[in-house]
């Protein structure tokens, strides 16, 4: 997912965020090492880490883990 689908997705349910917001969620996210970003002409893709799937799977219920991206 990148930061114009992140946008759409919460447009969708009624928060409305900037593609922007999604782009320094990611960055953040980047920087705590929970994901790492390809930059795609001016597009940013984040793909989640080791890190992140651990992270996810302590604050969720195990049923639907996320995978590691590339």
């Amino acid at each position: 997912m990148n930061e114009s689908l992140l946008s759409q997705v919460l447009d969708i349910y009624a928060h409305h965020r900037s593609r922007e917001w999604a782009r320094q969620q990611f960055r953040h996210l980047a920087e705590l090492g929970a994901v790492n970003i390809t930059a795609v002409g001016a597009v940013i893709i984040p793909a989640i880490t080791r890190l992140g799937v651990d992270h996810v799977e302590r604050r969720t219920e195990r049923s639907e883990r996320p995978s590691i991206g590339a």
